[in-house]
C-alpha cells in the first residue's frame, strides 16, 4: 500500500550523493580509465575540406609504420551505413569538415597519431553551403544528388481548425527567431573502448545515457544477437541528450578491434569534440500566434527551418516532437506546424537539450512576452490564463490526468518577488519567466518498451540494486537507492 508523505523516512529527505566521496577523491571510474591487456589506441582520419570527391586515398605509409596493427577504410566496412544517408567511412566523397575517411590502431597513442598523419587523401573540392537559407534556396548545390533539393525531411502536423481560430483572434502577431548551433561541452570527452577480439562477442565501454539504444543498433549492424553485445557504462561526465545514440567512433573502434584481434580505445581530442558530438544546429522559427484581447490563445502556427548538417541521422525525431508538443503547454483551439530539415555542409547535428524543446520554448516564450506587452497584460498573468491544467484535452485529443503548471507559476512568481521586480529593476537588470514541457524517457522508441530493476539481498543484509539507468551527473543512482531503501525499510547507504 502506498505510504502518505508523512510516513516516508527516506524519500523527500535530504540525502548526500552516495558517489560523492568517490567523485571528490577522483576514484570514480570513467571509460577512459579502463585499460585492457594488449589494448591498442585508435585514431580517425577526417576530411580537411567541407565538400569534395576523394580522388585518391593512400594508406601504405601508415601500414608500414612500426607499431601499427590495423588500418581500415571504406573497403573494410562492407559499405556499413551510419544512419540512412551516411557511410560509416566515406567512399568516394566527403560532405563536411571532419567526415570519417579512415582509421588506424597502434600500440600507443603517439604512434596512432603519426600513422593517421601518414595517410594521404587527395580531394577535388565541390561547392559548399553552410546556412539553411542558402541551402534551401532554389539552385543551391545539391549535397545528395539522389534528392531533388536539400530538404532531408518536410513534415506538417496540424491539430484543430486553424483557419477558424485565426479568423476569430482579436490580435495576431508574427515574429522570427533564430537559435544558433550549440554544444553541451561535457566534462568528459567522447571515448570508446571496444573489445571485438572474441568471435561473435562485442563489449563496449563508453559514456552513455541510453545503453539499450547503442546495444540494439550495434547488434543489428554487426549481425549479432543483442545478448552478444555488452554496453559497459561506468560514470558519465555529462550527457544532456548528447550521449543518447551510437556514434561513428563506436563502430570504428569495433572494426579496428575485430581486424587487429585486440581491444581498441579511441579518445577524441578537444577539437574532435565539436565534430563527433552532433550538437544542436541552427533553428529558424517563424511564429504566428492569435489571441483574444483578454490574452486567451486561439491558435499557434510555427514554421521551422532546421539545419541538420551534412547527414540527417536521427534529426527527423526533432520535427515530430516539436510538431506534437506545440499544442501541449498552453490551452488553445488549434496548432499548425511545418518543419523542414535542411542539408548543409556543416558537421551532422542531433539536438542539444530536450529534443529541440528548449529552442521552441525560447521562441514561443519570447513572443508571448511581446504579446503581453501589446495587450498590456503581465507576462505571468498571460501564462496563468493559458496554462494547461488537470482535465484539459488538447486539439489532438490528449487528456491531462494531472498537471500542476498553474500552481507552479503561482508559487514561482510569489517566491521570486515578481510583482516587485518586473519592470522596476535598475538598468541592465531584469526578471523573466519561461515555461516548458517534454515527454519523459524514451517510451515508444523501441519495440521492447519496458524497464526493470533487480535487487539482490546479500548474506549480511545489505542490498545491491541493478538498474540500466545511467547516472549522467544528475544523481539518479542515489535517487534509485533512496526509492529502494524506502521500500525495503533500510537506509540508502
Amino acid at each position: 500500500m502506498a505510504k502518505k508523505d508523512t510516513q516516508l523516512s527516506v524519500v523527500g529527505k535530504r540525502q548526500p550523493r552516495l558517489d560523492g566521496p568517490l567523485k571528490a577523491t577522483g576514484r570514480s571510474q570513467f571509460a577512459d580509465d579502463v585499460v585492457l591487456p594488449g589494448m591498442l589506441h585508435g585514431k580517425i582520419v577526417r576530411s580537411s575540406i567541407p565538400r569534395g570527391r576523394i580522388v585518391s586515398l593512400d594508406t601504405s605509409r601508415a601500414e608500414k609504420l612500426p607499431g601499427v596493427k590495423a588500418v581500415i577504410t571504406h573497403q573494410d566496412t562492407n559499405s556499413m551505413m551510419y544512419g540512412s544517408d551516411q557511410f560509416l567511412l566515406s567512399d568516394d566523397r566527403v560532405n563536411c569538415f571532419g567526415d570519417e575517411i579512415a582509421a588506424v590502431a597502434a600500440v600507443d597513442e603517439d604512434t596512432a597519431w603519426e600513422a593517421a598523419e601518414l595517410i594521404r587523401v587527395e580531394y577535388e573540392p565541390l561547392p559548399s553551403v553552410f546556412s539553411v537559407e542558402d541551402a534551401a534556396a532554389e539552385g543551391a548545390p545539391l549535397l545528395h544528388e539522389y534528392n531533388e533539393n536539400n530538404f532531408a525531411d518536410d513534415l506538417s502536423m496540424n491539430f484543430g481548425d486553424g483557419e477558424k481560430a485565426f479568423s476569430e483572434a482579436q490580435h495576431i502577431r508574427t515574429d522570427r527567431y533564430t537559435v544558433h548551433p550549440s554544444h553541451s561541452c561535457f566534462s568528459e570527452h567522447h571515448t570508446v573502448l571496444a573489445d571485438y577480439s572474441l568471435p561473435d562477442q562485442l563489449t563496449i565501454w563508453t559514456p552513455i545515457q541510453a545503453s539499450i539504444h547503442i546495444q540494439m543498433n550495434m547488434s543489428f549492424k554487426f549481425g549479432l544477437p543483442a545478448s552478444s553485445v555488452r554496453i559497459m557504462n561506468l560514470n558519465t561526465g555529462g550527457a544532456f541528450c548528447g550521449r543518447g545514440a551510437d556514434k561513428p567512433h563506436h563502430y570504428i573502434a569495433a572494426l579496428l578491434s575485430r581486424k587487429a584481434g585486440k581491444p581498441v580505445k579511441i579518445r577524441c581530442s578537444a577539437d574532435e569534440e565539436f565534430i563527433v558530438y552532433h550538437g544542436g544546429g541552427t533553428y529558424n522559427f517563424t511564429l504566428k500566434t492569435g489571441v483574444m484581447k483578454d490574452g486567451a490563445i486561439k491558435a499557434i502556427e510555427a514554421d521551422l527551418l532546421l539545419d541538420c548538417g551534412a547527414y540527417m541521422g536521427s534529426q527527423f525525431i526533432v520535427l515530430r516532437f516539436l510538431g506534437f508538443t506545440l499544442q501541449m503547454l498552453y490551452k488553445l483551439e488549434a496548432s499548425r506546424f511545418r518543419g523542414r530539415l535542411v542539408y548543409t555542409n556543416n558537421p551532422p547535428y542531433f539536438f542539444h537539450h530536450g529534443t529541440g524543446m528548449v529552442a521552441l520554448r525560447f521562441a514561443l516564450g519570447s513572443q508571448l512576452d511581446l504579446i503581453a506587452q501589446d495587450l498590456g497584460i503581465d507576462p505571468v498573468e498571460l501564462r496563468q490564463i493559458n496554462a494547461v491544467e488537470k482535465g484539459y484535452t488538447t486539439p489532438n485529443q490528449s487528456d491531462y490526468a494531472s498537471c500542476g503548471l498553474k500552481e507552479c507559476i503561482q508559487k514561482v512568481s510569489r517566491k521570486s518577488g515578481w510583482k516587485k521586480k518586473y519592470g522596476k529593476l535598475q538598468p541592465y537588470r531584469g526578471i523573466g519567466i519561461g515555461c516548458g514541457m517534454i515527454r519523459a524517457g524514451g517510451k515508444g522508441m523501441l519495440d521492447h518498451d519496458t524497464s526493470s530493476a533487480f535487487i539482490k539481498i546479500e548474506e549480511d543484509g545489505r542490498a545491491s540494486l541493478f538498474t540500466g539507468l545511467p547516472d549522467m551527473g544528475q544523481g539518479s543512482h542515489t535517487a534509485m537507492a533512496m526509492i529502494a531503501a524506502e521500500t525495503l525499510g533500510i537506509t540508502p547507504d
